[in-house]
């Protein structure tokens, strides 16, 4: 039996929580009291702000040694990893090509890149998206040199083709009769 310092009663040894810095092994406050301050940091903004913060500023005073000890729990439990990562590709294909294609990009993608106001072929506004203009799948970037505006229609029959390969593709169309 101990006292919770917070709410005075006395409570069961299981009802506290471990530490391995008091002197009979367990918090001085119970688990209740406990769980009951995080509900209420979490309600005030300014508190759970300056917590993120503590947070925060603690990760990058010890960033090596998480590091590490993530690594070796890691090295430990592959299989785990592993099945929860096969679980985690199946539940989610459109991240996962997300995730290919922005690999097989070189460099990162700008993060100051603003669509423009229009498709710079049809001059469409509905429906905008970035185009690589020389093809990731040919060796194209994600600088921003290499990034322009297309509408959707545009941008999925430019498919994987530079801009004059496209151009010819469209000419020879319109040019053949019906």
């Amino acid at each position: 039996m101990k006292i919770c310092s917070k709410c005075g009663l006395e409570k069961e040894l299981e009802e506290f929580y471990k530490g391995k810095r008091y002197k009979d092994g367990h918090y001085t406050t119970c688990k209740s009291c406990i769980n009951e301050r995080g509900k209420q940091r979490l309600h005030d903004s300014q508190a759970h702000e300056k917590h993120k913060m503590v947070v925060k500023l603690w990760y990058e005073n010890h960033k090596d040694e998480v590091q590490t000890r993530g690594k070796a729990y890691r090295s430990n439990h592959r299989e785990q990893y592993r099945e929860y990562n096969r679980q985690w590709q199946r539940r989610n294909p459109d991240k996962c090509r997300d995730k290919r294609h922005a690999r097989r990009a070189l460099g990162e993608f700008p993060k100051d890149f603003k669509l423009m106001s229009h498709c710079w072929v049809c001059l469409s506004t509905e429906n905008l998206q970035v185009d690589h203009i020389l093809p990731v799948s040919r060796g194209g970037t994600n600088d921003i040199s290499n990034l322009t505006t297309l509408c959707g229609s545009c941008n999925s029959s430019k498919n994987n083709l530079t801009y004059s390969e496209w151009f010819e593709k469209r000419a020879q169309r319109a040019s053949q009769p019906c």
